[in-house]
């Protein structure tokens, strides 16, 4: 399904906590506002200007960050699959942010920049590949609170056979029978299925990992590992690997979920309310258990619509 409904000229909404306008976003009209009563969050959900029915999740976490870091994609000029791969990454997340109408940080740097990312602060920095080099600084960047995401086999300095996290990535064994989502892959309804390349869900368990995409036959799609005070985001595969029912435009549309909702610094269980909504939209109204440093994330299902809407209760 193509993005050409994403094009649809519509009104800015605004998000409501308490009062308080946080981000708007373009597409239907759609407002978010929690109010906190003791333990409980009294979530309400309005939406209008819409002309068919469609799917919206509700998604309630608490995170144990609230940041809004740049987001550096790493590519080489020198190598035509990490270039490939960087451009359209770059280009998907820019067109995910523009047409939800969210703040993105976003930039390009080259590969023999990552010294100087690897001694510097905090951010979010996507890689396909590396040099071999700079392994250890790597990994003393991310616990001391950066995030790196990952796309397959070694695209991280750290993270391979025999390397500090030794993680398995052998040919993903797809069965429609035997494959099972996680809560996140259900919440955002994240569209990386069945990569050509998975990771062993054993290792993922085994180096502190939670698999949070989806698992068949003992291989994981995707796997979130704190680090000390940072993140690893580990897709299982390439984006310029043959998927078997997802491409590199869904790679991106998830990692643009995950980064938005918050989901890079869940903690604990999450909470996922479905919203059908109809023709003329409506008013929705629902209660989630209040929790420490909560995120409320409404996130439309489809990728021709654009409704996007957080709220931040600390």
């Amino acid at each position: 399904m193509g993005k050409l409904g994403m094009a649809v000229a519509s009104m800015a909404c605004v998000l409501l906590l308490l009062g308080v306008a946080l981000i708007p976003s373009p597409g239907y009209d759609i407002e978010l506002q929690a109010d906190v009563h003791g333990n409980t969050a009294s979530v309400t959900v309005r939406i209008s200007g819409n002309d068919h029915a469609n799917t919206l999740s509700l998604v309630g976490a608490s995170l144990n960050e609230v940041r809004n870091d740049t987001m550096i994609i790493v590519s080489d000029d020198d190598n035509r699959t990490m270039l490939g791969e960087a451009t359209s990454m770059f280009d998907h997340m820019q067109a995910e942010a523009q047409l939800r109408g969210v703040a993105l940080d976003l930039k390009m740097a080259q590969i023999d920049e990552l010294p100087a990312l690897f001694y510097g602060e905090n951010a979010i920095i996507v890689m396909f590949g590396h040099d071999g080099e700079m392994g250890e600084a790597a990994q003393q960047w991310v616990e001391r609170g950066g995030v790196l995401v990952g796309f397959g086999p070694h695209s991280i300095p750290f993270v391979g056979e025999n390397m500090i996290m030794d993680l398995d990535f052998s040919p993903y064994e797809f069965s429609e029978d035997d494959i099972e989502s996680s809560s996140v892959a259900d919440a955002l309804a994240l569209d990386t299925v069945a990569p050509r390349v998975g990771m062993g869900t054993d290792s993922v368990l085994e180096n502190g990992g939670e698999p949070i995409g989806y698992s068949c036959l003992g291989m994981e799609s995707l796997a979130l590992f704190p680090m000390g005070e940072g993140r690893l985001l580990m897709f299982s595969a390439h984006p310029s690997t043959p998927i078997l029912t997802s491409g590199a435009d869904s790679m991106a549309s998830d990692l643009f979920r995950l980064v938005m909702s918050g989901m890079i610094w869940k903690n604990g269980e999450i909470q996922h309310i479905t919203i059908q909504y109809v023709p003329g939209g409506g008013v929705w109204q629902f209660e989630m258990s209040r929790v420490a440093d909560m995120r409320i994330t409404a996130i439309s299902l489809e990728k021709w619509e654009t409704l996007f809407a957080a709220v931040d209760l600390n």
